[in-house]
C-alpha cells in the first residue's frame, strides 16, 4: 500500500515538472523566432548578390549590340534614321472605256436596226392602207361573213357593197365575176372569186409591194 501512495506521487511529480518546461518552452518561443529570421538575414546579406551583376551585363551586351552595323546596308542604325524614305501616293489608274464603248457601239447599233425594223413595218402597214379592196357581198352569204369579219378583225381598210341592195353595185359585180357568184374581192387590179384567207393575204401583199415601190 505505501508502495503504491509512493508511485502515485512521483506521477504527480513527473506531471507538474512537464508543464512547466512546457511553459517555459512556449514563454521563449517569440524569442526565438526572432533570432532564427535575424540569422537568416546574416546569411543572405553575406552571399554576392548576382541578379544585379546580370542585368548590367545584358545591358552591357545590349548596348555592344546596338552600335555594330546593320548587316543589310553596312550602315549605323542613325544613318539608317536619316535617310529619306520614299513617300507614298494614290495613283489613278487609267480609264478603260473599252467594254463601255463597245457596249454603247452594240446598243447603238441593236437601236438603229429595230429602228429599221419598226420604220419597215410602219411603210408596210401604209401600202397596205393604200391598197384598195372593194367586197362583193349579201346579207345572207355566209362566205361573205367570214371575210367582213376576217378583215375587221385585222383592221384591214375595205369597201362592202351588197349587190342585193343596190343594182350598180350587182352591175360591178356581174362585171367580175359573170357567173353572179359571191363573195367578189377586188383588190386593186384582181379579182377573188369565193373567200380564201391565204389567198387573200398572198393578193394584199402583192398589191401592197406595189404601192411600197410608191412610198
Amino acid at each position: 500500500m505505501t508502495q503504491l501512495v509512493l508511485g502515485g506521487f512521483v506521477l504527480i511529480a513527473l506531471g507538474v515538472g512537464g508543464l512547466l518546461v512546457l511553459r517555459s518552452i512556449a514563454d521563449r518561443a517569440p524569442a526565438l523566432a526572432a533570432e532564427i529570421a535575424a540569422d537568416q538575414l546574416a546569411r543572405h546579406a553575406q552571399e554576392p548578390v548576382t541578379h544585379t551583376t546580370d542585368v548590367k551585363e545584358a545591358e552591357r551586351l545590349a548596348a555592344e549590340e546596338a552600335h555594330k552595323p546593320s548587316e543589310r546596308g553596312g550602315s549605323e542604325p542613325e544613318e539608317d534614321e536619316d535617310r529619306d524614305e520614299p513617300q507614298a501616293a494614290l495613283v489613278e489608274a487609267p480609264e478603260d472605256n473599252t467594254a463601255e464603248d463597245s457596249n454603247s457601239d452594240n446598243s447603238l447599233g441593236e437601236s438603229d436596226s429595230v429602228k429599221d425594223i419598226l420604220a419597215e413595218k410602219a411603210r408596210v402597214r401604209e401600202a397596205r392602207r393604200r391598197v384598195s379592196i372593194t367586197l362583193y357581198a349579201t346579207s345572207w352569204c355566209k362566205y361573205c361573213a367570214a371575210a367582213r369579219s376576217y378583215m375587221k378583225a385585222r383592221d384591214i381598210f375595205f369597201d362592202e357593197r351588197d349587190v342585193e341592195a343596190n343594182e350598180d353595185y350587182a352591175e360591178e359585180r356581174d362585171a367580175l365575176n359573170p357567173s353572179g357568184g359571191v363573195p367578189v374581192v377586188k383588190i386593186d387590179d384582181q379579182v377573188m372569186k369565193g373567200w380564201d384567207p391565204t389567198l387573200f393575204e398572198e393578193t394584199l401583199d402583192k398589191a401592197a409591194g406595189a404601192r411600197l415601190a410608191q412610198l
